[in-house]
């Protein structure tokens, strides 16, 4: 359930609504998420609008609305407009603000859970040629964005090994018993960084996932939310992402890789390696966060992937 509207944000809410909404606000809904505090606010009879409030310190919208800008110029990927960015002072300090006009639709997680799979696969496709747009927007170097959109990192492997380091580090202080596992998921990657190192680099959206893609009730794409994670590097991150938790009877990551073939066309091995890499990639974290709060569950889903992973790279691994 979402987390409840904060005393402190509804004064700001109304202000940013009395500047960029119509007629009287009447509704505000706390919406999910854990990156910014987001609410939609409307009038009786208006568009609602997104207000995404979030501390100055983590603040990105600069950056979103540089990529969402470049993304809406491909003319292929539906976005969000952006009516404000900005520092607001409060009574409590300053906050970051993003209000967004709503795009309409509904996750393409839950029009595919009430659909025929027939219907629920044409709107992953769908979904998959768009992706093969985002990916042509062209960015320099790898790993988390900055200005210009270009990439933190100069090669993938700085960014995609080097930086799981740490983790790996603090999750052997926690569970001895994991280091086994976790130093030969991290040897496979390190195998790879050659590999890693000659991949071209493209716009990853960072979160592509059935809850941040909106459809309309045909199953048409109407929106790609959610942009904060965005990053630079082959598209074999979002395709392995979605690898991770989202490829399900009714949004199969193949039905994603087919809508996307029939705009570009990957490499099949460079491409099965990458999206493998990445499940191991997002999986070492995955297992080190759950392992750091106690998630006991999610360790051992997170083991379970890591082992089937190692147990099936000879399929895929194209190093040692």
């Amino acid at each position: 359930m979402p987390a409840p509207i904060t005393p402190r944000d509804r004064p700001l809410l109304e202000r940013l609504w009395h500047e960029c909404g119509t007629g009287p606000l009447t509704r505000i809904r706390r919406l999910p998420g854990n990156s910014h505090r987001t609410y939609e606010c409307a009038a009786d009879r208006d568009e609602p609008l997104i207000m995404r409030l979030v501390d100055p310190a983590r603040n990105r919208f600069a950056l979103e609305t540089e990529v969402l800008r470049r993304v809406a110029a491909t003319g292929a990927v539906p976005v969000p407009a952006i009516l404000r960015t900005g520092v607001e002072t409060t009574p409590d300090g300053e906050t970051a603000v993003m209000v967004q006009e709503r795009v309409p639709g509904v996750p393409l997680r839950d029009y595919a859970a009430d659909r025929s799979r027939r219907e629920a696969h044409a709107a992953v496709e769908r979904a998959g040629e768009a992706l093969a747009a985002v990916h042509a927007v062209p960015t320099e170097g790898f790993g988390s964005l900055t200005e210009g959109l270009r990439g933190s990192h100069g090669r993938l492997g700085e960014w995609f090994i080097d930086l799981l380091a740490p983790k790996l580090e603090a999750a052997r202080g926690i569970d001895p018993e994991s280091a086994a596992l976790l130093d030969r998921s991290f040897d496979l990657l390190a195998a790879h960084r050659p590999f890693l190192d000659a991949a071209a680099p493209g716009l990853v959206h960072g979160d592509y996932s059935p809850a941040n893609l909106l459809v309309d009730d045909t199953g048409r794409l109407t929106g790609v939310i959610d942009w904060e994670s965005a990053k630079s590097g082959p598209p074999g991150l979002d395709i392995g992402w979605w690898d991770c938790f989202f490829d399900t009877p009714h949004t199969p990551a193949a039905r994603l890789l087919a809508g996307r073939e029939r705009r570009a066309s990957l490499d099949p091995a460079t491409l099965a390696a990458l999206r493998h890499l990445t499940v191991v990639r997002v999986m070492i974290g995955h297992f080190t966060w759950t392992l750091a709060v106690g998630d006991r569950a999610g360790v051992r889903k997170a083991a379970d992937r890591l082992s089937a992973e190692l147990a099936g790279a000879g399929r895929w691994r194209l190093h040692g």
